[in-house]
């Protein structure tokens, strides 16, 4: 299956991680196509240069994707979902976004 994760951070990178071991191809996107880029070629030669990830332009990553992950800090997943609303249609969206405030425990 083809995933695109729209954020390249920590969370991006980790569920890239186990998609990648499950056999799944990523695309990773983000505002800073470096940061994206910088993931996708280090996990890609932590799996010594065989893993299916890479960089990508939003419109390429989402147009060949059967599913979405917003990994996004809460603002920037909705921004995100406004954004590219029109690309996302017809595929499964998961937002794996949590709203962090003062009243949350662990803060």
């Amino acid at each position: 299956m083809h995933v695109t994760i729209i954020g390249p951070g920590s969370m991006g990178r980790a569920l890239t991680t186990r998609l990648l071991a499950g056999g799944n191809v990523v695309s990773l996107v983000g505002r800073d196509r470096r940061q994206a880029e910088e993931v996708a070629s280090e996990l890609r030669a932590g799996a010594g240069g065989s893993a299916a990830v890479d960089a990508a332009e939003p419109g390429t990553a989402i147009g060949k994707s059967e599913v979405v992950i917003l990994a996004l800090p809460y603002p920037a997943a909705l921004d995100a979902a406004r954004e590219h609303g029109r690309l996302l249609g017809g595929r499964v969206v998961i937002d794996v976004t949590t709203r962090w405030t003062r009243a949350t425990p662990g803060w």
